[in-house]
């Protein structure tokens, strides 16, 4: 027989029972201790990813600018046989043109 480890018996809590009129704070907070993440991995590839695109060069990026680097730097396929060049381009060039020709008067 195993032993139940503290998942079973958060799971077990969560359960509806007459605990949660008793002690309704507890249950959220149990609520909320299930939902947290157990390592910290995101946060940590966050700040390498943060390392290798602001250098001593790039210092000077703009908030906006450095979110958007950092957007395309952890979002992108782990490897590139996982990315398809032709269903990027196509994409590309069947958007719609965003530039607005600026008449200088």
């Amino acid at each position: 027989m195993r032993l139940p480890d503290m998942a079973d018996i958060l799971l077990e809590f969560l359960k509806p029972g007459p605990h949660h009129a008793m002690v309704p704070d507890i249950v959220k907070l149990g609520q909320i201790a299930a939902v947290l993440p157990v390592t910290n991995a995101a946060p940590e590839r966050g700040f390498s990813a943060l390392k290798r695109i602001k250098t001593r060069l790039r210092s000077l990026l703009k908030a906006e600018t450095l979110d958007n680097c950092l957007m395309v730097s952890m979002e992108t396929p782990s490897s590139l046989k996982d990315f398809n060049i032709h269903a990027a381009r196509e994409a590309f060039f069947t958007q719609k043109r965003r530039r607005v020709p600026v008449n200088a008067a």
